[in-house]
This record gives C-alpha cells, structure tokens and sequence, in this order.
C-alpha cells in the first residue's frame, strides 16, 4: 500500500515537474520573447531621437555660419553703398544675401521632418523662387519676405521638435515599464524552471528508492 501511494506521488512529482518546465518554456519562448522584440522596437525609436538631436546640432552649426555670412553681407552692401560702388558688386552681394537666407529656410525645414523633408524642402523652395521672382520687389521687400518663410520654419521645426521630446520620454517610460515586466516575468520563469527540475529530480529519487527497496 505505501509502495502505491509513494509511486503515486513520484508521478505526480514527475508530471507536476515536465508541467512547471513547460510553464517556464513558455514564458520563455512566448512572454519574455515578445517583450523583447516590443524593447527593442522602443530602444531604435530612442535612438533615432538622439540622431535628430545630433542633426540638431549640426543645423545649429550651419545657422550660425550662415547667419554670420548674411550679417556680413549685409554690412558689406551697406558700405559698397555709402562708397558708391558699382552696381554689379553690390547686386552679387544681394544675391548672396538672398541665397543665405533661403538656405535657412530650407534647413529649418527639414529639421525633424524625416520622411516629409524632401517635400517641405521643395515647399520652401518653391516659395522662394516665387519672391525672388517678383521683379516689382526691392532687395529689402525680398529678403523681408524670405525672412518670414524662414521663421515660419523654425516655428514649425520646433512644434516638431517638442512633440519628438514628447514622444522620447513617453518611449523611454514606456521602455521603463517593459524592462520591469521583463525582470517579473524572468523571476518567474526561473521560479517555475528551479521548481519544475526538483519536481523531477525528487521524482527520480522517490523511484530509484523504490527500485532498491523492490530488489532487496
């Protein structure tokens, strides 16, 4: 009777046992494997937001080159016109005035604007190609209005810029969130792995005890 009872519980030790690892292979393979893929998702989405503060930088560098050159262009047309120049000089400068600030506005732009850059670009250009284009304008109507596409941008590019700052702390909570799944859900298949292999293990024990006992 007790020999009954006693491969009775070996079974279901052994049963109790092959169940718990399979619980463990599924959180595993199934659980812990998704959250994985959902982190790693997060983790390029945080990354490419350091890119796009990266070419932030880089278009703060080029502003400033370019704002300089356009101050100095400027100073140099107003002394060209003091001196009385000729007037091609002073035309080439305004030009390159007018380049400058149109490179602006096209670098502010695609700021932030990914897979709409190239489009936004053509905007800007287009725009401006229409005001330099206008031959009833002076130099200083022209780069007044260029100077307006060129804040328009930069108003644009910043609401992008804030709702990618958005977007990066709601994806680094969102990752936050994940890891501490993870970290649960990676106790927990070890707890039901270490309870599913001494299941085993005290069924093997519990059976080689009887294999003595029944050749003694």
């Amino acid at each position: 009777m007790v020999g009954k009872i006693t491969i009775g519980v070996a079974v279901i030790l052994a049963v109790g046992g092959m169940l718990a690892l399979l619980r463990a292979t599924f959180i595993s393979t199934i659980t812990i494997s998704g959250i994985d893929k959902k982190i790693a998702t997060i983790d390029g989405k945080i990354a490419k937001f350091k890119d796009s503060r990266i070419l932030t930088g880089m278009c703060k560098l080029a502003y400033g080159e370019d704002f300089t050159k356009r101050r100095i262009e400027f100073f140099e047309r107003n002394q060209l016109l003091m001196h009385k120049a000729d007037k091609l000089t002073i035309e080439q400068l305004e030009t390159r005035a007018l380049d400058d600030t149109i490179k602006l506005a096209e670098q502010w732009a695609t700021l932030l604007a990914e897979d709409k850059a190239e489009e936004l670009k053509k905007v800007t250009k287009s725009k401006a190609e229409k005001i330099i284009k206008n031959i009833n304008a002076s130099f200083e109507d022209k780069i007044e209005a260029l100077e307006a596409l060129w804040q328009t941008n930069i108003r644009l590019a910043s609401e992008r810029l804030q709702k990618a700052h958005e977007e990066w702390y709601k994806n680094v909570d969102a990752k936050k969130n994940l890891d501490d799944a993870r970290a649960k859900w990676n106790k927990s298949f070890i707890g039901w792995q270490i309870s599913g292999l001494i299941m085993l293990a005290l069924a093997g024990l519990i059976e080689g005890v009887l294999k003595i006992f029944v050749h003694q």
